[in-house]
């Protein structure tokens, strides 16, 4: 149903149901109300049964009586069932699982637009719960977010899930009853130079210089990591500078990233165009998203030899025919062919946030549509779209089209995207 505006104690429901993306942690996973365990005697000749769990958390049997398995992890009911069951049935082993996901309450409180209750799958993730909830506030910090009512809190991470460093940082709903979003303490980290993506990002305790650029997206092509500690300590408030390379600096190179056959390093040489230098990288990938390509220009402001260089964002590379432009290439570019992804994401005040699929053509009132529309007070003098190549963030109107991979931020009244 479509998302409303809700009190603390109102529940709000996903539209259909999210299967399993990993192996179940059966440590973590919390058994509730509603769950249907499935019993399974292997060489018995028998078919698996089902064990419901009734609203009091209890498992009611007329062979083993009542058995309360409510806030438990799977687990630990694992260990109380397998005496009473292995009495019932002679088999080699018995197995107890999960039938699979089903509908949960989780708590959404803290720094997010709307907190409240919603009901969601035990198979999605904390990301999409806040999503529900419209998503972070300003100032929210992104790092530092705890998943709790399981054995142990857990710290959610959504900078170090967006970088796919880790499969833990952004954890299923199955292992917590309570997500609290606090705001940002202060103590940030700048990662800067030759990245994917120049940051700045919250201060975690542990984390080192290689753990930071790899959250950054990892070195460019024209980094260069040989004069870097990368297994040095961070604190707050520190500078992790990337260079660029020595060789690209002396010969003025160009550089090719994305989706392309041979991304690398290339030598330059006056005139060089742009589908010169993409044909002595193979040309695009079956998923280049050429139509996206953009170019990265140094700052002219910038001495050779400084430690790192700021970049112009060149895009519009091709004509209306669909073939590039005769730009000639400067020393130091970056040609940069983003993949196509599929899908346009929209935050904020709509009714669904999350991923709508991409549609060639379509404006931006679309997707808002796709999303459920707009929900409650929104500021539409403040819509913006981000651009998935560049990171450049835009102001947005109704009519406005959209690119494949980019993001529709929709404000609140009041807040700024």
């Amino acid at each position: 149903m479509t998302a409303q505006p809700i009190a603390t104690d109102s529940v709000m429901r996903p539209a259909s149901l999210s299967p399993f993306d990993l192996p179940i942690d059966a440590d973590k996973y919390l058994i509730r109300p509603g769950e249907r365990l499935m019993v399974t005697p292997l060489g018995a000749g028998i078919p698996s049964a089902i064990l419901a769990v009734d609203p009091e958390g209890q498992i009611i049997d007329p062979k083993m009586g009542i058995i309360d398995v409510g806030g438990k992890t799977l687990s630990e009911v694992r260990r109380l069932l397998i005496g009473p069951l292995s009495k019932q049935f002679r088999a080699e082993r018995i197995i107890v699982s999960v039938e699979g996901p089903h509908r949960v309450p989780i708590r959404v409180i803290g720094a997010v637009n709307r907190p409240g209750t919603y009901s969601v799958f035990t198979s999605q993730h904390v990301s999409e719960v806040i999503a529900l909830a419209g998503g972070l506030r300003r100032s929210a910090s992104s790092r530092h977010i705890q998943f709790s009512g399981g054995p142990n809190p857990i710290r959610v991470d959504l900078e170090l899930a967006a970088s796919g460093e880790s499969n833990l940082a952004d954890p299923p709903l199955y292992a917590g009853l309570t997500v609290t979003v606090p705001y940002q303490t202060g103590e940030m980290i700048r990662i800067l130079g030759e990245v994917q993506k120049p940051s700045t990002v919250e201060f975690v305790e542990g984390e080192t210089v290689q753990s930071l650029i790899s959250l950054a997206g990892g070195a460019r092509l024209t980094g260069d990591l040989t004069k870097i500690d990368l297994s040095a300590a961070v604190h707050p408030g520190d500078m992790i500078v990337v260079p660029i390379r020595p060789d690209l600096m002396a010969t003025g190179g160009l550089v090719v990233t994305g989706a392309v056959q041979r991304p690398g390093g290339y030598e330059f040489s006056a005139g060089t165009t742009i589908d010169q230098l993409l044909a002595k990288a193979g040309g695009g990938g079956s998923d280049a998203n050429l139509s996206r390509a953009v170019i990265f220009r140094p700052s002219d402001r910038l001495t050779p030899g400084a430690d790192s260089m700021s970049h112009t964002v060149i895009g519009g590379l091709r004509d209306a025919g669909g073939k590039f432009k005769n730009i000639s290439l400067r020393p130091f570019d970056t040609l940069f062919i983003p993949r196509f992804v599929g899908w346009v994401r929209v935050s904020g005040q709509v009714g669904r946030p999350g991923a709508v699929p991409y549609i060639e053509g379509r404006p931006l009132s679309y997707y808002i549509l796709a999303a459920g529309d707009f929900l409650g007070a929104v500021n539409r003098g403040s819509i913006v779209i981000r651009n998935q190549a560049t990171g450049e963030v835009l102001p947005a109107a109704p009519e406005s089209m959209v690119s494949d991979g980019d993001e529709i931020l929709v404000p609140s009244t009041g807040e700024k995207p």
